[in-house]
């Protein structure tokens, strides 16, 4: 698959912080629902849980560790970013990992979750925005980029992994 990349300082950074941050257990209201035909859902210990794989996401993104970055992918986790064709699998995803330049300096990311929900025993999904301030080269001014995601979380054998992630850019 070709490189993930959205604008020129937003590509795959901006939605690997959107889980991280967004994953993180106060940030909304858990939903309890019960599956049909089966025992109360354990709310907290899934967003115990999503938060750990979100404390991961961040780590990885801080340490620019690819190898941490592949083990909170599902194996065939799926990313959908602007500008960049749908990359399939966690291989592909974690190339474009490697190949994103890191924010430039003095940039700061704020992620606002909006929604986080478990609908499952075995799901998860974290919908919100995300805003990266930075100050371009040559600029006096800062400028500001937002973008809307969705990240659909799967529990798999390995524990509750990314399975899917959108981000859509936000126009001005």
């Amino acid at each position: 698959m070709s490189r993930i990349a959205v604008h020129h300082y937003t590509p795959r950074r901006s939605l690997v912080i959107a889980l991280g941050i967004a994953a993180t257990v106060g940030a909304c209201e858990p939903q309890d629902r019960p599956e049909v035909g089966a025992a109360a859902i354990d709310t907290a210990a899934i967003m115990a849980a999503l938060d750990s794989l979100a404390a991961a996401v961040t780590e990885s993104h801080t340490s620019g560790s690819a190898e941490r970055f592949s083990a909170t992918l599902a194996p065939d986790a799926i990313a959908s970013i602007p500008g960049s064709p749908m990359t399939q699998g966690r291989e592909a995803i974690v190339a474009g990992f490697k190949a994103t330049p890191p924010l430039p300096p003095g940039a700061t990311m704020k992620v606002t979750p909006m929604e986080i929900r478990v609908l499952s025993a075995d799901w998860a999904y974290a919908f919100g925005v995300d805003t990266l301030t930075y100050t371009p080269p040559g600029a006096t001014q800062p400028k500001k980029e937002t973008s809307t995601f969705l990240v659909l979380i799967k529990k798999t054998p390995e524990g509750w992994k990314t399975y899917r992630e959108v981000l859509s850019a936000n126009q001005k």
